[in-house]
């Protein structure tokens, strides 16, 4: 072979075996130069060595976000002899890894809120000529290939499947001029945990035929290599359905599927074969001494199996409940284990990771590792609570009590005051808060916090002795259509109430809140958080309340030293 192609690279122009030059690492944007001549081709490639995109020229600047990009050179021409034939012969290849930045001059320039606002229209005709129906899916809403969904073709294969692809070519003319489609309904929603908006097309079998399920899951590029088109799609099967549905009823009764379980004995049978002597007949020799054997069915014993369950939420539920046992922040190799059992229900993997096992910087907000961790699971855990939404009145509710306390500073400094702090604590009084933190809570306001899903979660604020309170005190209570809300629980002006500082067992007041108060101790001020209340979540309100809380101190520490004098802006 290394012969071969030695012969191979004798016979191509010198000009044409120029390496690839540029950057191994990059911040987002980096230029790669090759050959010029017209015969040499820069493939772009994914890991597994499948051609993602061909360039020419011969030099290219690329923007990616995080991830790590593979190049080959190729040349490809007509060999003389002893080849006489059209040959693509192997140059060079090239790895760079891009760390941060990406389009837009960010990791990711649009949040998963912005994105369930991008608009679409659907068309639907045949734009390969098979006989059978396929979907246009046109992205209307202009904004960057970042990893969130383009326009697709959804191909309605002759073999009964469905893929996704780009809409380019002959094909894509065809898609956008079909006629728009009045029948299939979108929805967006971020089901694999990335950060990024996919898709649930409804009635896909009133389109594409009665043998194809009700809906389409599409998944966008999110962390794949290539941004241009989905990275994969699943049928919504009763599976997939029972899947999430059955995470939601665990996560309201840890017993839910010790309960359900049941375990039948069927009866086994195996094969055997029953031989005797005897005579048998030969058209030529006449009966002839020998014998026959013949085959039977016999009785072997009872095998016991258990039905009843989705046995994927079982085996998840098992990882989930250890990532939590072990901290409010899951380890890599947990979100690793619940990652393989989702993808062999929707189709890709969760979380940023690829088939290799290698986690991808998703688009989930975080500073560093950990948060993102963090926020990918809330977004999964978030999505099976919201996939069960329908049926979540049934849940029994639960008490949930969490607790956080965070030190913000030394009273040595000047502007480490109680007022000052609380004053801050106002600004920073709730997590994702829309609109942001320039603007402190007064008494009564109402806020919009966005969930992990893109959600709206309204609260209303209480805010010190206009609310009954300690001077320095926040009280929040959750509002009709917030993830964790209660309707039946107390309301405002009955909350929010005061709950005991150090969280000691005090039963919670019957109000679904938030309590955040300044204090002063051995020469540091120090935020206490105490979320309590009943609802059907409590699992999850008890095991994401704690690190919500603490990356939004984080926040407000950071915008207190970033300020010059260190003084709340309102004061």
């Amino acid at each position: 072979m290394e012969r071969l192609l030695s012969i191979c690279l004798l016979l191509i122009p010198l000009g044409a075996a120029a390496q690839i030059s540029g950057p191994t690492s990059s911040s987002g944007t980096f230029t790669l130069q090759w050959g010029t001549t017209s015969q040499l081709v820069l493939r772009e490639v994914d890991s597994s060595g499948t051609i993602l995109d061909l360039h020419i020229g011969g030099s290219q600047t690329f923007t990616r976000s995080p991830g790590t990009y593979y190049f080959e050179e190729w040349w490809c021409g007509y060999l003389p002899y002893p080849f006489d034939e059209f040959r693509c012969v192997f140059i060079d290849d090239h790895q760079t890894f891009v760390s941060t930045g990406g389009p837009g001059g960010s990791n990711y320039p649009q949040s998963i809120r912005e994105q369930t606002d991008y608009e679409y229209r659907i068309r639907s005709g045949d734009f390969d000529f098979n006989g059978r129906t396929d979907v246009f899916v046109e992205r209307v809403t202009g904004g960057p290939q970042d990893g969130s969904m383009q326009s697709y073709i959804v191909w309605n294969n002759s073999n009964g499947s469905i893929s996704t692809g780009a809409a380019t070519g002959t094909y894509g003319q065809r898609a956008r001029s079909a006629p728009i489609n009045t029948v299939l309904n979108l929805l967006q929603s971020d089901v694999n945990a990335d950060g990024f908006a996919d898709h649930i097309i409804e009635r896909v079998d009133q389109v594409m035929g009665s043998g194809y399920e009700q809906e389409l899951a599409v998944y966008a590029p999110g962390t794949a290599q290539n941004k241009t088109v989905p990275q994969g799609s699943a049928q919504v099967t009763e599976n997939f359905r029972s899947y999430f549905v059955e995470l939601a009823r665990w996560m309201n009764n840890e017993n839910y599927f010790a309960e359900n379980i049941n375990n039948l004995f069927i009866p086994i049978f195996a094969y055997g074969y029953s031989c005797r002597q005897g005579y048998w007949y030969d058209s030529i020799f006449g009966f002839v001494d020998g014998g026959y054997c013949a085959p039977y069915v016999y009785f072997a014993g009872f095998r016991q199996v258990q039905y009843g369950v989705n046995f994927s939420s079982l085996s998840t539920s098992t990882h989930m409940d250890r990532a939590a046992n072990a901290g409010t922040t899951p380890s890599e190799n947990d979100l690793w284990q619940i990652s393989q059992v989702a993808r062999s229900v929707i189709g890709v993997h969760l979380f940023g990771f690829d088939i290799n096992g290698n986690r991808w910087t998703t688009n989930n907000g975080g500073d560093d590792d950990a948060e993102n961790r963090f926020n990918a699971f809330q977004a999964f855990v978030y999505f099976a609570m919201a996939a069960a939404e329908g049926e979540s009145q049934s849940y029994p509710e639960h008490e949930h009590d969490y607790k956080v306390e965070t030190s913000i500073c030394s009273t040595t400094e000047t502007w480490c005051t109680l007022a000052n702090i609380a004053c801050w604590a106002r600004h920073f009084h709730a997590p994702d808060k829309q609109g942001g933190y320039d603007s402190p809570a007064e008494n009564g306001d109402e806020a919009v916090l966005t969930g992990p899903l893109g959600g709206d979660n309204p609260i209303r604020v209480g805010v010190g002795t206009a609310a009954g309170l300690p001077e320095n005190a926040i009280g929040q209570i959750t509002q009709d259509g917030h993830v964790f809300h209660n309707d039946e629980m107390a309301g405002w002006p009955t909350c929010p109430q005061t709950v005991s500082q150090q969280g000691n067992g005090t039963p919670p007041p019957a109000c679904n809140q938030v309590y955040r108060e300044p204090y002063t101790q051995n020469g540091q001020i120090s935020m206490r958080t105490r979320g309590t209340g009943e609802n059907n979540y409590d699992w999850a309100n008890d095991l994401f309340g704690p690190g919500t809380f603490e990356e939004l101190d984080e926040d407000m520490i950071e915008a207190i030293l970033n300020k010059a004098d260190r003084l709340c802006p309102s004061l």
